[in-house]
């Protein structure tokens, strides 16, 4: 069954037959329909809570901490595939609680963490919903460590802290009832310090931690009784690492974590139950993340952390001793200041640049194909506060200046077949936080205003692809920070806000080609580091966001018609600036990553389109009908999306029982009453095969952006022997059956190659055909004159010696 992500859709079907057919139709979605949605992949945290569920067979996250100060009460679940939002409500937000999955009961167990204050609550979740669990246990905590031993079915919960000098070394277990302190001896109180159960031995494994910032490099293991410290050579000292067992294996998995100068945190380590063995060199770099083996799909999941103060959302597989694999999942670092188009030549969105939230310029460039941000080949160094504009003459995405720290950039380079080039260095002053955008009338990329590198400028320059030149010195006054996109259906760039020191602007102005227009004052408040895209769907350029005068960070969503300003309340991302909007045709949305909001950079990605319902998909009841001679053909009309996938179904019961149609021929062994060609696309054609006849039932399942959803059930007449495909079989159909017969020989087909009249697929119509034809005749035949009984008699040479009509 196809599965996927929501934008929103209007789907038409039809059915026809040459002669015979019916049609649906649904009306298109009303133009002021539109929602923002989150796409659906959890935002960057540290200290997520994770662990796998074998009844499920997912990876459960739950909360975290979003820049350090952003508590997270969301649960989320990977199924290998892809991450789904489960809930947003149960326990309050938080960082650092500990999980883990008890397989006993089936049921995640999670135990305190820090939101507003540190907590000590009990919580299980069930798949569907959190239950807190009215019980008492140990203290309030934070980066403690649990695991569920599945020998004596119990929750083992080591360590954790309050302040940082403030550190436990005390052990519980919990039996799904209550929880028991078990000993306060063993490791050293400490924090960060994650535990994991090795099934093969039955032993909780324990290393490193911190204990008011010094950092441990000991092994310790706990057998339900006492701890015991392995005294072998190990890994170097750390903290905020991640553990996890793998069964398969019979090894107990470390990555990363907070070490020394000059050590590796992106070290895997691997710890067999009597040595320490560095696995890998190599693969993600982080602290604070979490690990869970995924034990119905032989892999360890690596989820979340940090790099650098850098919150991270991505996701990583190992199977057996391979190497790190990003996943769904992964996605820019930037949080904003960064540079975005679309590319129509790779049909997907592309991003460099930007900024992180340790304040860090970046020089990554990253590409969005559907829902799947990936890294592409870096080229221009580090920066933010520059602009992308795609040049759909010459296929390149044209990039220009930006600043590096307090350094303002005046180079111009392409990203164009994959890589980067440099194309000049002069041009336009160094700068940044200027608006640029491509006009494919007059072929040039244009650049208007901006910061060099601190006093606001009000140039206009083009570039051509070969040099910069200026264009125009009169139009709207000096400013930074103002946005501009080209308005397809108008056939101009419209440019709106910015400010220059202390002022801030709301004006819209046009370029034409020769001169800037000024064409309202009036609309969206006053604003700067907003970002504008068309929308082709609306014709319209769509805004969103950005910084108002009083350094408000706004969520405001407006429509440029050519006119006026036209407002939207929808609600949807949180108010942010110095993000990027980008339409994106493969998907029929408008895409917004990053910015800066109300607590540190964003890193989540939204869209913005029609709302994501099948919206009453009805077939008229009539049947079709289904011959021998003619094939049926039955078609899908999806209206508002360019990609869409197709699964054609069928059944004999409309309620239950469906099973994917299978292409081509159909043996008489198969159950498939029929003959199909395009059983994966929007036409699909269908013949009877004899001996079936009578009704079956067709569907198709359309998978587009929006998600997965299924026309309704339509009935069809199958008719082997109807070979003029009139409705009924009578003497015109046997005309047709005997001329077949008398040449033994199959008449060319419209759809496969076999001939209508050889109704037991052994490539010769002959005596056997012709009794399957009487039968059939002789049961449900009408307007004919008499019964047919037996077939003509043939001469030596094969052909007939008499023809019976």
């Amino acid at each position: 069954m196809i599965n996927r992500f929501s934008v929103a859709t209007s789907i038409s079907a039809s059915l026809a037959s040459l002669w015979l057919g019916f049609a649906i139709s649904v009306p298109p979605a009303i133009a002021a329909d539109l929602v923002w949605t989150q796409v659906q992949s959890p935002i960057s945290r540290n200290g997520a809570a994770v662990a796998y569920d074998s009844k499920r067979g997912v990876v459960v996250a739950f909360g975290g901490v979003q820049g350090d100060v952003n508590n997270l009460r969301d649960t989320w679940e990977w199924d290998g595939a892809a991450w789904h939002l489960r809930a947003t409500d149960g326990p309050a937000a938080r960082g650092y609680a500990a999980m883990a999955y008890d397989s006993q009961r089936g049921v995640m167990v999670l135990f305190g963490g820090a939101g507003n204050s540190y907590l000590a609550d009990t919580w299980e979740w069930n798949g569907t919903s959190w239950t807190k669990r009215a019980i008492g246990g140990p203290a309030a905590r934070w980066h403690h460590s649990m695991a569920f031993d599945s020998t004596r079915n119990v929750i083992v919960l080591f360590g954790g802290s309050t302040t940082f000098f403030d550190n436990f070394g005390d052990t519980w277990e919990f039996d799904g009832s209550v929880w028991t302190l078990r000993t306060l001896t063993g490791p050293a109180s400490r924090a960060d310090s994650p535990l994991a159960f090795d099934s093969a031995r039955g032993i909780c494994v324990l290393f490193g931690g911190s204990t008011a910032g010094s950092r441990h490099s000991d092994t310790w293991e706990y057998d339900g009784a006492s701890w015991n410290q392995r005294t072998v050579p190990s890994p170097s000292a750390r903290s905020a690492h991640a553990m996890a067992f793998d069964p398969l294996r019979r090894v107990t998995v470390l990555n990363g974590g907070i070490v020394n100068a000059g050590q590796s945190p992106n070290q895997t380590w691997e710890w067999n139950g009597s040595s320490w063995t560095l696995a890998l060199s190599t693969g993600p770099s982080r602290t604070n993340h979490s690990l869970a083996f995924d034990q119905s799909r032989g892999v360890c999941v690596l989820f979340g952390g940090s790099a650098v103060l850098n919150a991270l959302g991505s996701t990583y597989e190992r199977t057996d001793a391979g190497p790190w694999t990003p996943k769904d999942g992964l996605i820019p670092d930037a949080s904003a200041s960064h540079a975005l188009a679309f590319d129509a030549g790779r049909n997907a969105i592309v991003m460099h640049g930007g900024r992180n939230n340790a304040v860090t310029s970046l020089n990554e460039a990253w590409q969005r194909e559907g829902q799947n941000w990936s890294p592409l080949p870096s080229g221009p160094s580090a920066r933010e506060l520059h602009e992308l504009a795609y040049d759909a003459d010459r296929g390149a995405c044209v990039l220009f200046g930006g600043r590096s720290g307090s350094t303002a950039l005046g180079d111009t380079w392409e990203f164009q077949m994959g890589s980067w080039t440099r194309r000049a260095t002069t041009g336009p002053s160094a700068r940044h936080s200027f608006a640029m955008a491509f006009d494919p009338l007059r072929h040039q990329s244009i650049l208007f205003g901006g910061s060099a590198p601190v006093t606001p400028q009000s140039d206009t320059w083009g570039w051509d692809g070969l040099s910069w030149t200026r264009v125009a010195t009169a139009g709207p006054s000096a400013r930074s920070g103002a946005r501009a996109a080209f308005d397809n259906a108008r056939g101009e760039i419209v440019l709106f806000g910015g400010f220059s020191g202390a002022t801030y602007f709301s004006d819209t102005w046009i370029w034409n080609g020769a001169t800037w227009i000024n064409a309202s004052t009036t609309g969206p408040a006053a604003r700067a580091y907003t970002s504008l895209t068309f929308d082709p769907t609306r014709n319209a350029i769509v805004m969103f966001g950005g910084q108002s005068s009083t350094g408000a960070l706004l969520n405001d969503l407006w429509e440029w018609n050519g006119l006026s300003w036209v407002q939207i309340n929808i609600p949807g991302p949180s108010g942010r600036s110095r993000h990027r909007i980008a339409f994106d045709p493969r998907i029929q949305r408008t895409v917004l990553f990053g910015g800066t909001g109300p607590v540190s950079g964003q890193t989540e990605t939204w869209e913005l389109g029609a709302p994501c319902s099948p919206r009453g998909i009805t077939l008229q009841p009539q049947p079709s009908l289904a011959c021998s001679g003619i094939p049926l053909r039955v078609s899908l009309d999806v209206a508002g999306f360019l990609r869409n996938e197709f699964e054609w179904q069928w059944s004999d019961n409309p309620d239950s029982n469906w099973r994917p149609v299978e292409e081509g021929f159909s043996e008489p062994a198969d159950s498939q009453p029929f003959e199909a060609l395009g059983s994966e696309a929007r036409s699909l054609l269908i013949r009877p095969r004899w001996p079936r006849r009578g009704t079956v039932w067709l569907r198709c399942e359309i998978l587009n952006d929006c998600g997965a959803f299924q026309s309704d059930a339509v009935p069809i007449l199958l008719a082997p022997v109807d070979l003029t495909c009139d409705g009924i079989v009578d003497m015109a159909d046997f005309v047709v059956f005997a001329g077949e017969y008398d040449l033994m020989l199959c008449a060319a087909s419209a759809m496969l190659p076999q001939c209508p009249a050889d109704f037991n697929l052994d490539t010769v119509v002959d005596d056997a055909d012709w009794l399957l034809f009487v039968q059939a005749y002789n049961e449900f035949g009408s307007a004919r004159s008499a019964p047919i009984a037996k077939p003509p008699r043939r001469n030596a040479s094969g052909t007939p010696a008499t023809q019976k009509r």
